[in-house]
């Protein structure tokens, strides 16, 4: 698909992604890219190279074109891989050249490393970038360089996507006055009731049974090692609760050896990456989310929409979302005990958990939706078109 073209009334945007994946920054681009194209903005979506092999997928899903840079190949190093790099970025300069963008977003730091500066060298007037929270294993130098670059004038704004990104990003060495907060949004589909069924048949639930869901890549930051953890005591007193962990990641064998060291592998599920996640959310008694850091995370705005009730951990971004005892219930990072007394509580009290679910779903439809966060974003790309349009507020 070619790259849409603008006319001279109306603006043209890019939005560059650093890797094709399931995560929430992927999440947030695409959402951002839809409610642009769907108000008649030419949008073109950009990623550096294709990590899990979703390109032909996700652009057959999309209206607006997506782009594969083709800048890295897995598996490949040294000079090779400093060829296929350069070549990314010459493609993503003719790209930029190759019509009137009027404003560029890039997502997470290496996509602002990249995307910035030669938005700037094609001559991109407005730039700007996002930060999504902590990059575990970010080098220290170049986090230097990214606070450098976010401070100079070749970046228009950075968007943090809460107040304790905001704190990081100031930590870093970005000056304050260089950020805006913009919380993430979502957009969610009404619960099924057939497709719940399914999700709790497939994994074995009756209907007296509860299931207690987590979402996200099996990584060391999603810290499903203490979900697993507190699911002992748990099953302790409702031995038919199923514990499931939807996605993939590096940690995924060592997680399937827990649970069966723990003796509770026959009530875990791990069923990989879904495409029906809104479903196994609203299928869920209660949403679990153990992470030891996030930004602000696209599952649990997803899950609180849902109408799941959830239990956190108390890290950037969540506890800005969570008000504990009101909408949710806030945990102390890496405590397996405090988590499980915390979905006992869940799991015990019913209604409880009617309470926290109706308040958690108010709250995203009141505060996170795609059509608050791009709005907020469309007064930094799109200032002088938004004066005044009432096109970008039409939902």
């Amino acid at each position: 698909m070619k790259p849409s073209q603008p006319s001279p009334q109306r603006p043209a945007l890019l939005f560059l992604g650093s890797q094709m994946e399931t995560g929430g920054a992927q999440r947030v681009l695409l959402d951002q890219a839809a409610w642009f194209h769907a108000r008649g903005i030419p949008v073109t979506a950009v990623f550096l190279y294709d990590k899990e092999g979703l390109h032909a997928d996700w652009q057959a899903r999309a209206d607006f074109p997506i782009v594969n840079l083709q800048a890295r190949q897995r598996g490949e190093g040294g000079l090779r891989s400093a060829f296929r790099l350069a070549g990314g970025l010459l493609r993503l300069f003719r790209l930029l050249r190759s019509q009137p963008f009027s404003a560029v977003e890039t997502f997470t730091h290496h996509a602002n490393l990249i995307g910035i500066p030669l938005a700037w060298l094609a001559g991109v007037p407005v730039r700007v970038a996002s930060h999504h929270g902590h990059i575990l294993g970010f080098p220290r130098g170049l986090e230097r360089l990214h606070a450098a670059l976010m401070n100079s004038r070749l970046t228009t704004r950075l968007v943090a996507v809460s107040r304790r990104v905001l704190g990081e990003a100031v930590r870093e060495g970005v000056r304050a006055e260089k950020v805006t907060v913009i919380p993430n949004g979502v957009n969610l589909p009404a619960a099924d009731p057939a497709a719940v069924q399914r999700v709790r048949a497939e994994w074995g639930l009756g209907a007296e049974d509860a299931l207690v869901l987590a979402v996200g890549r099996m990584t060391a930051q999603k810290a499903h090692t203490f979900l697993l953890q507190a699911a002992v005591p748990v099953l302790a007193r409702f031995p038919r609760t199923v514990f499931a962990i939807v996605g993939d990641g590096p940690l995924r064998a060592e997680l399937e050896a827990e649970a069966r060291a723990l003796g509770i592998a026959a009530q875990v599920r791990m069923p990989g990456i879904r495409g029906d996640v809104p479903q196994c959310m609203a299928a869920a008694d209660v949403f679990a989310l153990p992470s030891r850091w996030e930004g602000l995370p696209m599952v649990l705005l997803e899950a609180l929409g849902m109408g799941a009730a959830v239990a956190a951990t108390r890290v950037e971004g969540v506890d800005e979302v969570i008000t504990d005892g009101e909408n949710g219930l806030l945990i102390t990072p890496e405590d397996a005990a405090g988590l499980a007394e915390a979905l006992l509580r869940l799991l015990e009290d019913a209604e409880l958990r009617g309470k926290l679910s109706r308040a958690g779903q108010a709250c995203v439809r009141a505060q996170y939706t795609v059509d608050t966060m791009c709005t907020q974003y469309a007064r930094w790309l799109i200032p002088a078109f938004q004066e005044g349009n009432d096109d970008l507020d039409a939902a």
